[in-house]
């Protein structure tokens, strides 16, 4: 247990980084050994034995079996922005009689190549007494910095205070899901906790990731672009869908690079406004030859290519920018759509896409036999916030969609009706 809690100190400062490979930051604290401070009871050094209870709702907390007449509660969690971990320790007196405890300061230090370093310390705490039912509050953290930089000063109240926040959006925020099993709601609370968490700082902006330490920051068409990126708009979180629109500048970057090159060889030949349209038009016609489907590492470099990429991007960002229903976010992006398209166009002949617009969708909803009712409350997508409840009716099952306190869809019908919501009827 010890060494997989040091495992997670350094997963989690590893994830507050946000910069360069992590997997080699994985080896900087022995993985034998957990990261306690040197803590005294009445004169005794005391290390606390294996936690008897850990609960996680995206702060981990460890609740440790009672030792010399203390029980010990860590709760462990990261910066939202900066590369650091903080390990708070509350230490209540359960005995009968006062307890003196005291904390020393120990600091490690290891550098990581010739420019980082990472550190570990602690508070120190002075012999004190705390009385029975007293409680001694102190915490530790571990911190990246590079070298010659001063420590971080950490403020664990604020600190603490920014992770609650996200953990409540995840929980109770827009995009909640409802249903008769609690332990389906939790993994959705979750799943929606680690999509919350995915933006990350990179030397292009802060962007959405795929959330994986290892290939972090590194983006892929199939993981941020098609699987997740959709879903973000539903989050109702602003700095949620800015780092998305960061992250498909980099293909729309790389698009308007290749397009450049294109273009100028031709303007060269035969003149600037001739060599644009023709630039245009080749572009919607034949797409990116190669399409990217990868940037790595930290640097975020073109590596995969073919891999139906193009598809990808076509699918998951038109379905980001439709529910989003930001107008100009959408004329922004409208180029990388049309070379995306130009690109699967030019690989299945399709026929065409014939698009729904800014405010309507389609949802095919199915509940579960032995569910009365399910919803997904307060989502945030096409510009406004709505509901959909979906509830038994006998065999049949009713499906309510509302915004702002009035029904825009009201229909009784069997599993499996596939339902079109016009958003434009909620004005």
């Amino acid at each position: 247990m010890g060494a997989r809690i040091c495992w997670i100190l350094r997963f989690l400062v590893c994830v507050g980084a946000g910069n360069d490979r992590v997997d080699k930051g994985l080896a900087i604290f022995d993985e034998n050994k957990d990261l306690i401070p040197d803590i005294v009871i009445d004169g005794k050094p005391t290390t606390p034995a294996l936690p008897a209870k850990a609960d996680f709702d995206g702060i981990l907390t460890l609740t440790y079996p009672e030792t010399a007449g203390m029980v010990a509660t860590r709760t462990l969690y990261p910066s939202m922005t900066k590369a650091l971990v903080l390990d708070e320790w509350h230490l209540r007196n359960t005995s009968e009689k006062p307890v003196t405890v005291s904390v020393k300061p120990p600091r490690i230090e290891k550098r990581e190549g010739e420019k980082a370093l990472m550190i570990w310390q602690s508070q120190a705490v002075e012999t004190t007494t705390i009385a029975p039912k007293g409680v001694l509050a102190f915490h530790s953290s571990i911190h990246a910095r590079l070298a010659g930089e001063p420590d971080l000063v950490t403020d664990p109240a604020t600190e603490r205070a920014a992770r609650q926040a996200l953990v409540a959006a995840a929980w109770n925020g827009p995009g909640r899901l409802e249903t008769p099993d609690r332990d389906l709601n939790a993994a959705y609370a979750l799943q929606k906790f680690h999509v919350l968490e995915t933006p990350i700082e990179t030397h292009n902006g802060v962007i959405t990731h795929n959330g994986s330490l290892t290939y972090s920051p590194g983006i892929w068409a199939n993981d941020p672009v098609e699987y997740s990126s959709p879903l973000f708009p539903f989050f109702g979180d602003p700095e949620l869908n800015k780092a998305s629109m960061q992250m498909y500048r980099i293909w729309l970057d790389h698009w308007l690079d290749h397009w450049l090159d294109h273009c100028l060889d031709h303007c060269l030949e035969h003149g600037i406004e001739h060599g644009i349209e023709h630039g245009i038009e080749h572009g919607i016609e034949h797409g990116i030859d190669p399409f990217p489907g990868s940037f790595e590492h930290a640097a975020l470099k073109l590596t995969q290519k073919w891999r139906g990429d193009d598809a990808m991007v076509l699918y998951g960002l038109a379905k980001f920018l439709l529910f989003q229903g930001d107008r100009a976010a959408a004329e922004e992006m409208w180029p990388l759509i049309e070379f995306s398209a130009g690109s699967v166009q030019r690989n299945t002949r399709a026929d065409g896409i014939v698009p729904t617009g800014l405010e309507s969708f389609e949802c095919t909803p199915w509940l579960p036999k032995d569910w009365p009712r399910m919803a997904l409350r307060d989502v945030r997508a096409f510009g406004r916030s709505w509901d959909l409840v979906l509830a038994r009716a006998g065999d049949l099952q009713k499906v309510t969609v509302s915004s702002q306190g009035r029904n825009i869809l009201s229909k009784t019908w069997p599993a499996g009706k596939t339902y079109r919501v016009n958003l434009a009827h909620a004005k």
